[in-house]
């Protein structure tokens, strides 16, 4: 009850076009959350916009666990490519990894490079050569997820990321959202060779 003052103030004007979609109230309160109460910490000493940004990796309430959208798929069936698709969970997970892996190295203000070309950020073969590939690219995957976690912990509203200096919270937001883009394409194309919803989940 304290934070709705906070979280639900009037919106301007000119965001009447984004309230008539509904879209508004998540954009506002983001930005409300981010900006007024980065520190204000719940039980366990954690913090609102880390629970934010730990759902959001992780798809909470609006699609399946972006965890588990590999989960259970054969290797080999990772490389099939649907009739008049594009990529193949292969592929998907490939590009995932390399820009989930550029988000956090920037995160991480490492030095990163932009690929010359768009081809950079996708596998030569639409499918992984051995078991071993797979499973370390799931597992790199994970990894990552738990990266962005923890970058989650961090000060948010911290600038100096990237070319144009961005805040923390922006590059995890750019994250979050290229994750669910694709999480919903790996989950279309499972569905598509007919591995979709893994063996024993019935909520998927």
């Amino acid at each position: 009850f304290l934070l709705s003052p906070i979280l639900y103030q009037p919106v301007p004007q000119n965001a009447k076009h984004w309230a008539e979609k509904g879209l508004w109230n998540s954009m506002w309160n983001l930005k409300r959350i981010t900006q007024l109460i980065p520190s204000c910490r719940l039980a366990g000493g954690i913090t609102m916009t880390e629970i934010f940004f730990h759902r959001g990796l992780h798809g909470a309430s609006a699609h399946v666990d972006t965890a588990n959208i590999f989960e259970g798929l054969d290797w080999q069936a990772a490389g099939k490519k649907p009739d008049n698709c594009p990529h193949s969970v292969w592929e998907l997970l490939f590009y995932m990894n390399y820009w989930q892996d550029f988000m956090l190295a920037y995160l991480k203000n490492k030095t990163v490079k932009d690929p010359v070309h768009p081809e950079e950020s996708w596998p030569a073969d639409p499918a992984p050569q051995t078991r071993e590939m797979w499973e370390a690219g799931v597992e790199r995957f994970l990894q990552g997820l738990q990266a962005g976690e923890e970058e989650a912990a961090k000060e948010l509203s911290e600038p100096g990321y990237g070319k144009s200096g961005r805040k923390r919270a922006d590059l995890l937001m750019v994250l979050v959202n290229h994750n669910s883009y694709h999480a919903g394409q790996v989950v279309t194309v499972r569905s598509l060779i007919g591995s979709w919803p893994p063996q024993n989940d019935a909520e998927s």
